[in-house]
């Protein structure tokens, strides 16, 4: 829960899934690619990441970049802390760097 709250105290310099509003059934980690599933369709994931996240991908439909997380659908990445937050409708979620 801590790491939650505060998620750029996870340990570096690898990648790492903080928080899931939902139970994630499998996460697999690549280099520059984090593909993962989860329980429910729709969720918001908080992960910490090792590299510069070009797409975010859910369902097969790449989720577009946002200014505010709180618009809705899509990911907003903090490159000073290398946090990375996902808001998705659909359980498959991949990551490309």
């Amino acid at each position: 829960d801590g790491m939650g709250l505060i998620p750029e105290t996870a340990p570096d310099p690898t990648d790492h899934l903080i928080q899931s509003r939902s139970i994630v059934q499998r996460i697999t980690y690549n280099p520059y690619n984090i593909q993962y599933r989860t329980f429910d369709e729709e969720s918001t994931e908080i992960l910490r990441i090792t590299f510069l996240p070009i797409t975010v991908w859910s369902g097969g439909k790449m989720l577009p970049s946002l200014e505010n997380i709180n618009e809705g659908i899509g990911w907003k990445f903090d490159d000073e802390l290398g946090v990375l937050i996902i808001n998705h409708r659909d359980p498959e979620v991949e990551i490309r760097g």
